[in-house]
């Protein structure tokens, strides 16, 4: 649907790109079928999604049609999970399908129940799902898996329990990797992950895609990109330095700072079970503390980094126990984080355990700056991963300007410097439809009065572009205040609505 209204603009843009005061003479005045929203307001919306569950043998995976309860700017995966867990058949209505295996015993995790960063979506099971049997898990994975990329937002699936990954044996010993959509039917995934359990206990080498938390600049959180890694063993401190080895490297795909190597500065790494959990050590050499601060690495950030990695991938780890040089991590605060900054984090047991670094975990989302030529450029920024798709807070993060940060630099900041996030009103979708309002400040347009044509131009759709992006926006509307004006600053005119401009877009 995306595809084709943008090949729609693309035609549609053979008109005027954007409209001039004046253009308008001869033609009936527009009715605008909106009114200027009051406060920030998303109605929630149905929509029809498929679940995918087994089929009556548990050979494959079958779809079944369902209606959901959405809300537009939030992501999809909770709502969608929840139809899935609860799937049951009707009494007299025929169906290929089954509910999930042990069914009654799948349910969100109240912590952290799903994250989802550039991708990459970690689920996170009540405690309770410890009860099925590992094949019965694997089947309930796969249906995750494929249910939740039907969205092409998300194109891989990590499993967690009660915030630990299980494995896929018995003894938590082989680990499940990272999910991808898969077309093969369940009995063939599942024959793979016991063939690679086989291997793992003959002590043969292993390949699993993995997720990879990098650092982010300037302390902001951590980013993540899935690689697939071959293990030449699977006992846990091996892995560990494989990890260790892959986060040196980088990531191929995303921008962040480069960690330098990892394993040169190890000293030791074993597993501990003291506590009644298993529990990773790690200890590093003193001079692991300015080899990061020579990359512009925060100590939190690398902590937050290590403990995402190493407990979404090795099986049964509740957490890590982190020293460097003869010191043991105990705290640490974020410097930069969009939350939680200035707020020390402590582990008052020594332990450091994924859920105690959440606020860290970012994604990317696309904004657009000019280029300084006329033309605008897509930019990533890293920002929490839930924020993505808030068109508010995209909207701030124009307001704030181009980044040293940012993907794409340097570009040059569309809006006035004297434009601050209080100049948005109120952001609103209508209960039906694709445009988005958005009511800005007098005091908004009094800050674009003097702009040139072209700057004005390069604001006002660097605002359009940017919130087009997000999947149910295909307009916008601009308000100021409880009206539309005539213009932004002399020579676009505000009012009707605005579509995508992609003539605008450089390369």
């Amino acid at each position: 649907m995306k595809k084709t209204l943008s090949l729609l603009i693309c035609l549609l843009m053979c008109l005027p790109a954007y409209p001039v005061l004046g253009e308008s003479a001869g033609l009936p005045p527009y009715e605008l079928p909106f009114t200027a929203p009051e406060n920030d307001s998303t109605p929630t919306r149905t929509s029809d999604i498929r679940l995918f569950l087994p089929n009556e043998d548990s050979s494959a995976l079958v779809t079944v049609d369902t209606v959901v309860v959405l809300r537009p700017f939030k992501w999809y995966a909770e709502p969608a999970l929840e139809a899935l867990f609860s799937w049951r058949p009707v009494s007299g209505q025929p169906t290929k399908a089954r509910s999930l295996p042990g069914a009654s015993y799948l349910a969100l995790n109240t912590m952290n129940p799903v994250e989802i960063s550039d991708g990459i979506a970690t689920v996170n099971l009540a405690a309770s799902a410890m009860n099925l049997s590992h094949e019965d898990l694997y089947t309930v994975w796969m249906a995750i898996t494929d249910t939740l990329c039907q969205f092409g937002d998300i194109r891989g699936v990590n499993l967690l329990i009660g915030g630990i990954q299980p494995g896929i044996d018995v003894a938590s010993q082989t680990p499940a990797g990272t999910a991808l959509r898969q077309s093969d039917d369940l009995a063939t995934l599942w024959a793979r992950a016991e063939s690679r359990r086989s291997s793992a206990s003959s002590g043969k080498r292993i390949t699993c895609d993995v997720t990879l938390y990098f650092p982010a600049f300037d302390g902001r959180g951590i980013l993540c990109e899935t690689r697939t890694l071959v293990f030449a063993s699977t006992t846990p401190p091996q892995m560990a330095k494989v990890l260790l080895a892959a986060l040196s490297e980088g990531p191929s795909d995303i921008h962040v700072p480069a960690l330098p190597d990892l394993n040169t500065l190890l000293n030791a790494v074993s597993i501990s079970e003291d506590s009644g959990e298993r529990v990773l050590s790690l200890r590093f050499d003193a001079a692991l503390d300015t080899a990061l601060s020579d990359a512009g690495i925060s100590r939190a950030c690398f902590c937050a980094s290590l403990a995402y990695t190493m407990t979404t991938f090795l099986p049964g780890i509740a957490g890590l126990d982190l020293w460097i040089g003869d010191s043991q991590v105990t705290s640490v605060t974020p410097e930069a984080t969009y939350q939680g900054a200035g707020e020390a984090i402590s582990f008052p047991d020594g332990i450091m355990r994924r859920s105690q670094f959440a606020v860290f975990l970012l994604s990317q989302c696309t904004l657009y700056f000019s280029d300084g030529s006329g033309m605008l450029r897509a930019t990533e920024r890293a920002v929490p991963w839930y924020e993505t798709r808030s068109p508010r807070f995209l909207l701030e993060q124009l307001i704030l300007g181009s980044m040293h940060y940012d993907s794409v630099t340097p570009l040059k900041s569309v809006i006035p410097a004297s434009v601050s996030g209080g100049d948005i009103l109120a952001v609103a979708l209508p209960a039906r439809g694709s445009c988005l309002l958005v009511s800005l400040t007098p005091g908004f347009l009094a800050a674009c009065e003097g702009m040139a044509p072209e700057a004005e131009k390069a604001m006002v759709y660097a605002m359009v572009n940017t919130l087009t992006e997000l999947e149910v926006v295909n307009e916008v509307c601009f308000f100021a205040g409880a009206e539309q004006a005539d213009t932004f600053a002399g020579s676009i005119v505000m009012r009707g609505t605005f579509l995508r401009n992609v003539n605008m877009i450089g390369k």
